[in-house]
Parts: structure tokens; sequence; C-alpha cells
């Protein structure tokens, strides 16, 4: 950890809509606008570091070096080593900018300075996605990154009734954009892909309260749909679907459909996974991050009935395997396996209005979960003959119940 402080931290939102206000100014005047706060509300280095610790999900160092040392280490042949140039420390500096005349220009923006603790925890998110998952294409054509309440989503426009679809363990919202690609060809309607908490290109939920996990993914996820005044057809998927059954339970919103893939919320068949998810909290984030492909893949294999294809699980299995060696990801994963283990029934669709709204598709070939028990008589129920998987490895499959099933509604 390196002795400094203040951090400059601005968002390129932030850069786009100060340049263009420039350019626009009527009665320019002049002068230089270091777009910071002032250094007495940025946190130094020490403090910086222990709030990223705790959005990275790992124990903070304890000890800390000052910075001529770090620069003589560096010098001396430790780029070699960490494989970090020494220029990439250049922008710690204890040098403090005026930004008097900034805040000035903000007023007359109508804006306040850019808050540094509401970035960090995206910018770090972000960061550690890309860390993460190094090998990560482009994004199909009509996706674009964005966020949503406390989110980040994947988004295609469209017109009408927006699908918001929630991913499930080992997973990410860039796993579901083939279900979005088949959803978005036969409907048009816009999709928001969501990253759950912890999972992807989101930050980790704020409420650190052992126990409280599921209940914050069902928070952050009604952030999300807060953004949506008018109706919404809501998908989840695996323990996915679980929150999203929480969500539309405790939102009180009558323009809710709620589609349940592949529910969870009952403890495994398999005994290897029945076994590790007992593990203290610490030692399962460990196992996961070092969950191979292979590994993966194999678990996969084990929980399925029938055939996936070779190509799609390959894929997936390096793109979990990969996601999981961020101390962020695998905690998010461990955190809803232990919700999994010992969770409360009460979250299934109660009311008969919730359930009349409601749809749940069960892959019969599921060796991994049971069939939920307890489900309304009124929620709409529909069968594929593919295992726990299927909305990733059949997405066709999935999206044609899905549309069959809008238009029964209709």
């Amino acid at each position: 950890m390196v002795n400094s402080t203040g951090c400059p931290l601005v968002s390129n939102d932030v850069v786009a809509q100060t340049l263009v206000f420039l350019t626009q100014d009527s009665n320019p005047s002049g002068g230089t606008y270091p777009l910071l706060s002032r250094k007495a509300d940025s946190p130094d280095m020490k403090e910086l570091i222990r709030l990223l610790a705790a959005e990275l999900d790992v124990s903070a160092p304890r000890w800390s070096v000052p910075l001529p040392m770090i620069h003589a280490a560096m010098k001396a042949g430790g780029t070699k080593i960490s494989g970090i140039p020494p220029e990439s420390i250049a922008f710690i500096t204890k040098q403090e900018f005026e930004v008097q005349q900034t805040e000035r220009l903000f007023q007359r923006m109508g804006q306040k300075l850019p808050e540094f603790s509401e970035l960090l925890p995206y910018v770090t998110a972000d960061l550690d996605y890309r860390f993460s998952y190094p090998s990560q294409e482009d994004l199909p054509q009509g996706w674009t990154r964005t966020r949503k309440g406390s989110l980040a989503v994947l988004v295609h426009e469209g017109e009408g009734e927006p699908w918001v679809i929630v991913h499930g363990l080992m997973s990410s919202a860039d796993d579901m954009i083939p279900l979005g690609d088949v959803l978005w060809s036969m409907t048009g309607n816009p999709i928001w892909l969501v990253d759950l908490a912890g999972f992807g290109r989101s930050p980790v939920h704020r409420n650190k309260i052992k126990g409280t996990a599921f209940k914050g993914q069902v928070e952050a996820v009604r952030s999300v749909l807060d953004e949506i005044q008018g109706p919404v057809k809501l998908v989840g998927h695996s323990v996915g679907a679980a929150i999203a059954a929480a969500v539309l339970q405790e939102s009180g919103r009558e323009n809710i459909q709620l589609a349940m893939l592949q529910p969870v919320w009952g403890a495994p068949k398999d005994g290897m996974q029945r076994l590790i998810s007992r593990f203290p909290r610490r030692m399962l984030q460990g196992l996961l991050s070092r969950m191979t492909p292979q590994q993966v893949a194999g678990q996969l294999k084990r929980a399925e009935a029938s055939e996936i294809n070779p190509t799609l699980l390959e894929g997936y299995a390096r793109r979990a395997s990969s996601g999981l060696k961020s101390p962020r990801i695998a905690g998010a994963n461990a955190d809803l396996l232990h919700w999994i283990k010992s969770h409360s029934s009460d979250i299934v669709p109660q009311t008969s209005a919730d359930a009349q709204r409601t749809l749940m598709v069960w892959g019969t070939n599921d060796k991994g979960y049971s069939r939920p028990e307890n489900i309304h008589s009124s929620v709409q129920r529909a069968e594929l003959p593919y295992g726990h998987q299927f909305p990733l490895f059949q997405a066709e499959e999935a999206a044609s119940l899905l549309v069959e099933w809008q238009m029964k509604r209709r």
C-alpha cells in the first residue's frame, strides 16, 4: 500500500458534459478546470486501498510502504517481477489542485462536483471484470453496456414492454445474450440483461451483514425495475428466478409479469455441492476460485441428463472459470450457494394475483435440483426435455416458450 493523499477519479460522462457546456457557453471567460473533488473530500491512499479491498471482497493490507521506496523498487527491477511499468504509479501525488473555478463552472451547469465514493464501486467492478475476462469478445451488434439502478446492464433497444432477464449461479449478463437475441428477434421488445450484485460488471451489494446476500440481490434488482414506469416482463434463471420471484412479491407492483426458468430454492441433489455449501464463506470462496474449466464442465455434465453442445459447454465453462478467479465474483456465488442450502421457502408467489401473472418452466432432465414445491396452483407451468442450463444452451426453445406465454396472456 502506498502512503499518499487524494485520488482523482471522474467519469467520461462528466467530462463530455463539461466539454459540451464549455463549447456552447455564450459568455466564455477562460480558465483551468480540474475535474476533481476537493482534496479534503477525497480518500487518501490508505482509505482508497481499504475501499478497494471491500469492493473486491479481499482483506485489506495491514502495512504501508512510502512512495519513494516504491519508486526505487520499481527502478531496481521490480517492474520485471510485477509486470507493472514505473509510469503506472505516476498518478499518485500529494499535490493539491485548485478547484474553485471548477466549482463555479459546475454551479453554472447546475451540477455538483463528481462524487468519488459513488464512482469507485462501478470503476472497481468494471476493471475487475476486464482483468477476470482478458479474452472477452466485443458485444454483438445492437447491445450496449449501461447502468440501471445500482447494477450493470446490457441493453438492446426496442419497442414495447421490456424484458428484464436475471442470470443464475456462475453466470453473468453476457451468458444470457443468446436468449436475449432470440427474444428481440421474435418480439422487437427492449431487452435488459442484468448483472447481479458482485457478478459481471456490477459492484457488490452494500449490505455486508452475514445471511443478507439474497436480500441484497433482491433490493438491487428492484432498483433496476424502478427505472421502468410501465409494464415489464421479468425473467429469472436458477437462483435468479428465486430473486425475481422475491422482487415480484416485495414490489407490490401489478404491472410485472414473472417467468421463472428452472427456479432454485431447494437444497441440491448433488452430495458434493451440499457438502461444500456448508463450508465457511472464505473457504467456499477459495474453492470456487480454483475451479478449472474442466471441473466446471464436469459439474454441469453430472447435473444434466441431456446432451449439451460441446462448443457451447466449452465456451461457458471457460468463461465461468475465468470469472471465478475474481474474489468478488467467487464471493457473490458463495453467498448465494449458502442461501440455497438454508433458504426460506416463502419467496414463491403467494397471492393468486401474483401467481396468475407467473410462468414456471422446468427442464425435466435436471439431475442437480428438484422441482420446487409449494407452487401456487394458478402459476402456469411448462416443461422442456433439457437440463438445468437450458436458458443458456437451448435459447431458441426457451425464448419460444416465453413468447407463447405472452401471446396466450393477450
